[in-house]
């Protein structure tokens, strides 16, 4: 691979993971509110 090659490919997939990022976020927040109700229930794992 060129080096210009891999550089477009490389803002291509930062570009395609900005666009993911939302869904990330919301499983993590989720994965939070989760563990939250789990203390709170008095089930740490």
């Amino acid at each position: 691979m060129t080096q210009t090659k891999l550089f477009d490919y490389e803002k291509r997939m930062i570009k395609e993971f900005s666009e993911m990022k939302p869904i990330v976020c919301d499983i993590v927040i989720a994965d939070k509110i989760k563990k939250l109700n789990e203390v709170e229930n008095g089930r740490v794992l």
